[in-house]
């Protein structure tokens, strides 16, 4: 039970991490 819930957190913090570098890249994007 213990690492499902260790695994989970793990993929939510990879996918918010992604997430915020496809804004950033969206932003240079547009700056430039």
């Amino acid at each position: 039970r213990r690492n499902g819930h260790k695994l989970a957190r793990t993929i939510y913090t990879a996918n918010n991490t992604y997430i915020n570098f496809k804004l950033i890249i969206n932003n240079i994007i547009k700056s430039s």
